[in-house]
């Protein structure tokens, strides 16, 4: 899957320049576990893993995790923060793959 392939090293890219190259070894890391967990990963699967953590390059200094990091506001908020990052970074890679539909039901089969 060649598109895929494309994407997900655009995913890197972003995720990479995001956090600076600090935590690098931590995305590579997830991908690595997730790959050896489950030898089936696709490549939706490989971005998910290396970009599930994108919320945290972006946090304001004031924005700092609860001691329950468990917290369900803190959650929340942390999730669709995640999930508008994402859909920004989705429809500003030049290549334009498949649409957001096809990548999520892509994604969930």
């Amino acid at each position: 899957m060649q598109k895929f392939m494309d994407l997900y090293q655009k995913i890197i890219e972003y995720v990479d320049q995001s956090f600076q190259g600090k935590q690098k070894p931590h995305f590579e890391r997830t991908v690595f576990w997730y790959e050896k967990f489950f030898p089936q990963a696709t490549e939706a699967h490989k971005i998910a893993s290396y970009s599930h953590d994108i919320e945290r390059a972006f946090r304001g200094e004031g924005n700092t995790v609860p001691e329950n990091y468990l917290d369900p506001i803190f959650l929340k908020n942390y999730q669709i923060k995640g999930e508008k990052l994402f859909k920004e970074l989705y429809h500003d890679i030049p290549i334009k793959v498949i649409s957001p539909k096809d990548f999520f039901e892509f994604i969930v089969r």
